[in-house]
């Protein structure tokens, strides 16, 4: 198989970049919540601190935008992809979400790669949950060029709970996982060009060989012919269009395979509770038009996933009162307040945990409100902004914004960001204050709750 140096690979692939108006460190930075503006390509920062592009659609005729992450090749960087395909404009994916981020892995000068693990695995997903979290997202693609076509493979095995296709373009499957879900759920969309000089078209044909020997439901393949050989490794942006318009024509999901995603979710290390409860909510908003042979089992599964979160809520909740006690007390919970924000944040849509903690429900509200209103300060490097931030740490501590909009700003300062001489030192005191990781035990006896749940319910767990 004909390969060449990582170093020719950067070359060429950065040979392929046009002329563009946006350069790395000139636009505009602003957290992606519903008041960013829409339509503008915008940055933010990842609480690992790698700095993305993303855009928000203007408007959708989606009923739900999908949600597209777009990963470069070896030797690149975040710009890549908007200098490479018409985001900016809407005339890509103008209906949808995109994000372009970095890689963890350092690579050649300053850039940062996707290799396959943890380490850039993580970070892909915490974006993925973020943008989830914030906005009402349908589908998540994943699309990846050269060295991030590699990475997508192995995400798409590793994940299937949180991707619904990809588009792997000039790449090649090395060690990845194929499950059930994966085979059932996730489409796979291969493009190469057959002139590729860098990563040989034969790459594909055997990638396209496995996935059909494994049994992948959703399967295309695309050989692009007549691309000259200098030009084979390069973006081809109407060739990606076309296969996403494939993604979303077969990327249909019902109650069944929903449930499937729920329990794959629970199988995770740790449980990933939150996404259980979401994907188990719309299980249960689609249930009785569900018209499978299987429905009985189905039925079964969804009522054993809601069985086990609201066990987990109840135990989540028992331990993170422990810190809402002082608040009753008249005291700031202090480090407890991790406690609750960790419950709030897995279990918020369950409904046990809405009933067990009706209580402070509208406390919760509040202090999400100080966050919702930080993020209308349109200049997020002035010091206006800098003293309302200060002021939502230390007054919004139950808020489940708290964690991110923390750890986000000390990344900032990190890179040297002071609007305020002591902002360091405040955020530090305001971590002592409140605490960033949960310490009553409500993380290890939620765990063990659900762990025995789950001896007493082994088919739960079970992969089918």
């Amino acid at each position: 198989m004909r390969t060449l140096a990582l170093g020719a690979l950067a070359a060429l692939a950065l040979t392929a970049a046009p002329l563009h108006a946006q350069h790395l460190g000139e636009v505009p930075r602003t957290d992606p919540t519903d008041s960013a503006p829409r339509g503008e390509v915008l940055e933010w920062t990842t609480p690992q601190g790698q700095p993305y592009w993303y855009r928000l659609p203007e408007s959708s005729s989606r009923k739900k935008p999908s949600l597209v992450l777009m990963l470069h090749g070896t030797g690149l960087n975040h710009g890549w992809s908007f200098w490479n395909y018409p985001i900016a404009n809407g005339t890509f994916r103008g209906d949808d979400i995109v994000i372009s981020p970095d890689g963890l892995t350092p690579g050649q000068g300053e850039t940062f790669n996707f290799v396959q693990g943890t380490k850039d695995g993580d970070q892909i997903v915490g974006l993925i949950e973020l943008f989830r979290e914030r906005f009402d997202v349908g589908n998540v693609y994943l699309y990846g060029h050269s060295q991030g076509a590699f990475f997508c493979y192995w995400f798409a095995g590793e994940h299937p709970e949180l991707v619904d296709g990809i588009v792997a373009h000039a790449g090649n499957v090395l060690d990845v996982k194929h499950s059930k879900l994966s085979r059932s759920k996730v489409a796979i969309g291969i493009l190469h060009a057959d002139s590729d000089q860098v990563v040989p078209v034969d790459c594909a044909t055997r990638t396209e060989a496995i996935y059909r020997e494994e049994g992948y439901e959703k399967l295309k393949c695309w050989i692009v012919e007549g691309i000259r050989p200098e030009a084979g490794h390069w973006p081809l942006p109407t060739h990606v269009a076309t296969m996403f318009e494939w993604l979303d024509e077969v990327c249909t999901s019902d109650a069944s395979q929903a449930v499937d995603v729920a329990r794959s979710a629970l199988r995770r290390n740790p449980p990933d509770f939150a996404l259980a409860a979401r994907i188990a909510n719309e299980a249960r908003a689609t249930i009785k038009k569900y018209k499978g042979d299987d429905k009985d089992r189905v039925v079964e599964l969804l009522e054993l996933v809601e069985e086990a979160l609201a066990n987990s809520a109840a135990n989540a909740w028992a331990q993170a009162r422990i810190g809402f006690n002082e608040h009753e007390e008249g005291k700031q919970p202090g480090v407890y307040a991790a406690d609750v924000r960790w419950a709030q944040r897995m279990f918020g849509q369950v409904e046990k945990f809405q009933e067990v903690a009706k209580q402070p429900g509208r406390l919760f509200e509040k202090h999400d409100k100080l966050f919702e209103k930080l993020e209308r300060i349109k200049d997020k490097d002035s010091k206006s902004y800098a003293k309302s931030l200060l002021d939502a740490l230390e007054e919004g501590y139950l808020s489940t914004a708290w964690d991110e909009a923390h750890a986000a700003a000390v990344a900032r300062c990190e890179d040297g960001w002071r609007p305020l001489d002591d902002l360091p030192e405040r955020l530090e005191a305001l971590a002592a204050a409140n605490g960033t990781e949960p310490v009553t035990g409500v993380v290890l006896f939620t765990h063990m709750g659900f762990q025995n749940f789950c001896a007493e319910h082994p088919q739960l767990l079970a992969v089918d």
